[in-house]
């Protein structure tokens, strides 16, 4: 399985393709259950207390090297994954008037270039979900 400093980085507009990726490789890390919130609660066993922190480190570990550093600032002083991951989703769904300017400007502007026709569709594909 890929380390996540090998993973794409969320970078302001590829939110909605690194959630669903990130996701999965918590989920295939056993590591979703405490970035969804389903593992808030701190188990009072010492040994199952000190498990779940392993966890919840690993958890913001991925988070922390899957952001760029022009959003790391957002989330650096959370606590929980859950928490950090409620953050980024709050920022990156807002569906604010410039937000929704930029996107359709970027849809208008897009061209080809050197993309396949199917990478093309993609990215048109991608925008116009994201409005």
């Amino acid at each position: 399985m890929a380390s996540p400093s090998s993973l794409e980085k969320l970078n302001g507009s590829n939110y909605s393709t690194w959630c669903i990726r990130i996701k999965y490789y918590l989920k295939g890390q056993d590591l979703w259950d405490i970035v969804g919130g389903d593992e808030k609660i701190v188990p009072t066993d010492p040994k199952k207390k000190r498990k779940w922190e392993i966890k919840v480190g690993k958890a913001m570990y991925v988070l922390f090297v899957t952001v760029e550093d022009e959003f790391l600032h957002c989330i650096k002083d959370c606590k929980m994954p859950s928490d950090a991951w409620g953050i980024l989703e709050t920022i990156f769904t807002k569906k604010n008037e410039a937000k929704l300017q930029q996107l359709e400007n970027e849809l208008m502007s897009i061209k080809q270039r050197d993309m396949t026709v199917s990478q093309y569709f993609i990215k048109v594909k991608s925008l116009c979900d994201e409005i």
